[in-house]
C-alpha cells in the first residue's frame, strides 16, 4: 500500500475514513468510517475562538497570547523530560548527539557531519534564530503599534530573540531525545 504507519493512525484513528480491516479507504461508494466526534468538536472550539478574538479586538488577542504562549513553553517542556527520559531508557544517544559529546554513526561508510567546525555550527544556529523570527515581523509591527512611544524598543527586541533562542534549544532537546528514542 505505500503509506507510512503515522499516515494509517491518521486516517484510522483520528479522522476515522478508513476502516479497520481494509486498512484503506471505504470501498462502498460514498460510505465514510464513523463520526469523528472529537476532530469535529475541536474545529468547532478553534473557529469560535478565532470568532471571539476578531469581534472583541486587540484586547482578546493579549489575553489569548497570555494564555496560548506559556501554554506552549510548558508543553514542550513536557515533551522535552518525556522524550528526554525515553532516550534514556533506550541507552540512546540522541542527547549526546544534539550537545556534540558524540559523533553521529557513518551512513554507508560516510560521516554525517553537519558543520565543519564549531564556529560555523552557531553562525547557523544564529540564522535559525533570526528565520525564526523572521516568520512573524509583520504582526511584531502590527503589535508594535499599540505600544506606548515610552517603551524600551531595545530590551523588547532582544527579549523577543532570546526567548526564541530558548525555545528553539528546548525544542532541539524533545527532537533529539525522540531521535535517540528511536
Amino acid at each position: 500500500m505505500g503509506k507510512s504507519a503515522a499516515e494509517i493512525y491518521l486516517w484510522m484513528h483520528v479522522t476515522t475514513l478508513w476502516s479497520e480491516d481494509t486498512c484503506g479507504p471505504f470501498r462502498d461508494g460514498l460510505t465514510t468510517g464513523t463520526f469523528a466526534g472529537q476532530l469535529y468538536f475541536g474545529v468547532i472550539i478553534c473557529w469560535a475562538a478565532i470568532f471571539a478574538a476578531l469581534a472583541i479586538g486587540p484586547r482578546a488577542l493579549q489575553i489569548y497570547s497570555g494564555i496560548t504562549v506559556p501554554l506552549r513553553f510548558l508543553f514542550l517542556i513536557i515533551l522535552a523530560a518525556y522524550f528526554g527520559g525515553l532516550n534514556s531508557t533506550a541507552n540512546g544517544d540522541g542527547m549526546s548527539y544534539y550537545l556534540g559529546s558524540a559523533e553521529l554513526p557513518a551512513l554507508n561508510g560516510e560521516a554525517i557531519g553537519f558543520a565543519n567546525s564549531d564556529a560555523t555550527l552557531f553562525q547557523d544556529a544564529y540564522t535559525q534564530v533570526f528565520f525564526s523570527i523572521g516568520v512573524c515581523v509583520g504582526t511584531m509591527i502590527a503589535f508594535g503599534s499599540y505600544r506606548t512611544t515610552k517603551q524600551p524598543v531595545i530590551l523588547d527586541s532582544v527579549l523577543v530573540a532570546v526567548i526564541d533562542f530558548l525555545f528553539s534549544f528546548i525544542a532541539g532537546f524533545a527532537v533529539w531525545g525522540a531521535i535517540g528514542y528511536l
